[in-house]
């Protein structure tokens, strides 16, 4: 086991850095590095940085927490019997696609293109869907949607990737 130790300032009694002894560091004020600073956090440690500038920094943690950016859609606009595809409301990223059959029936297909009449995938074709059927797909950035059937995809949802 370490032994804890901290270290004041020019001003005595005003502590800047602490060591404890499980070795954790805390420091307050200002921190100059020279050279490649490694920062590891565990998944329950909170890295935040108010103001940072560097060169060399190197972050290692064990994911990264891009919800803020994040974009999720209530609707895809998909309407049955489309004679062209439509895009959805944000076509600059790729997105999750989840749709939920909330009225059955036959002959379902349902394609995605790069081109609003030309279709590059099919998700499904031909299909009875039943209803509470669940279905996921990946919708390229500025891809179309195009659904024809007698089913209805009521529950439509979208979440960027």
């Amino acid at each position: 086991m370490a032994t804890a130790f901290s270290v004041e300032s020019s001003t005595p009694g005003v502590q800047v850095w602490n060591v404890d002894s499980s070795g954790n560091t805390s420091q307050s004020g200002n921190m100059s590095v020279s050279g490649t600073a490694n920062v590891t956090t565990s998944t329950t440690a909170v890295l935040s940085v108010g103001s940072l500038t560097a060169t060399g920094v190197i972050i290692q943690d064990n994911g990264i927490n891009s919800s803020g950016s994040v974009n999720v859609l209530s609707t895809l606009l998909i309407a049955p019997q489309q004679t062209s595809g439509t895009q959805i409301g944000d076509i600059t990223r790729d997105y999750m696609c989840y749709v939920t059959c909330t009225a059955g029936g036959a002959n379902n297909t349902l394609t995605i293109g790069s081109v609003s009449g030309g279709t590059s995938a099919t998700i499904f074709a031909n299909a009875t869907m039943a209803t509470g059927t669940s279905y996921d797909f990946r919708l390229p950035a500025g891809w179309y949607i195009k659904f024809n059937g007698t089913g209805t995809l009521g529950s439509q949802a979208g979440i960027s990737c």
